[in-house]
């Protein structure tokens, strides 16, 4: 691998864009559910042939147990505010990001079926807990 030869590369878009606007790797395949917006021309696994493949990387904003009620609204109306703004909307997504804000009940439900998922992979794939 000195000169820089890759056979294959599982990543995120952000660190990626620049080498495929410079012609240095070509996507194949995404890995989440649907086309990805900064490599639109790129279908997914599922389109492949890979049936049930969708993996994606999402972050989230969490406060501590207990927190009061009044203030999870507040911080969830400020980053709704602040992904509506249309710089910050255009910097996730020259980075290949897509922002959204989530309410808290469905960002607990996307980690707790992540976790099930992921959970179910390990236990199949036979690697023992520490």
């Amino acid at each position: 691998m000195t000169r820089g030869d890759v056979d294959v590369i599982v990543d995120t878009f952000a660190p990626m864009l620049e080498l495929i606007a410079d012609g240095k790797v070509r996507p194949i395949a995404v890995t989440a559910a649907k086309r990805a917006l900064a490599a639109p021309d790129t279908p997914t696994l599922q389109e492949l042939g890979v049936s049930g493949f969708d993996v994606s990387s999402w972050n989230g904003l969490y406060a501590p147990n207990g927190t009061p009620q009044d203030r999870i609204d507040r911080l969830g109306a400020a980053i709704d505010a602040a992904l509506g703004d249309e710089g910050l909307r255009a910097k996730y997504l020259a980075l290949g990001a897509v922002p959204k804000s989530t309410p808290p009940q469905e960002l607990n439900a996307r980690m707790r079926s992540d976790i099930d998922k992921w959970s179910k992979v390990i236990a199949d794939s036979g690697i023992e807990k520490r």
